[in-house]
């Protein structure tokens, strides 16, 4: 008897809505095309902390992708928000140092801008999505 690895046999497994907070459009496109190569069911693009608070509240968002310097302000906000419904996420910076606000989220994994579509996908597994 033949056995099937998934449901499909082809393709990622669904990895539902995903929030991505970037305030570069050209980074957050490209974001999200890698999250829709791995599976995600959708993007939501936030580009300042405001606009991925009323994402959240909107949208039945399963993870998110969380640039830590959007401009003007920093994502933590969005960051205690994530972690106070259970959301999982990945923070992204272009610094190759810490940013001091990522020492309130110590458990947070970081991926430094620009990173390879295999870099988020083990990311997002390390995270418990995909």
């Amino acid at each position: 008897m033949p056995s099937s690895s998934s449901s499909s046999g082809h393709g990622p497994a669904p990895l539902g809505i995903a929030l991505i907070v970037e305030d570069n459009v050209m980074i957050a496109l490209d974001v999200e095309a890698q999250l829709e190569d791995l599976g995600a069911e959708g993007c939501v693009i936030a580009g300042t902390v405001e606009n991925a608070l009323l994402a959240l509240d909107a949208r039945d968002i399963a993870f998110a992708i969380v640039d830590v310097d959007l401009g003007a302000e920093t994502s933590e906000e969005v960051a205690a928000t994530l972690i106070a419904r259970g959301l999982p996420f990945v923070f992204v910076t272009g610094y190759g140092d810490p940013v001091p606000m990522m020492a309130s989220f110590p458990d947070v994994p970081v991926l430094i801008k620009p990173f390879k579509e295999e870099a988020l996908r083990a990311t997002l597994v390390q995270i418990g999505v995909g």
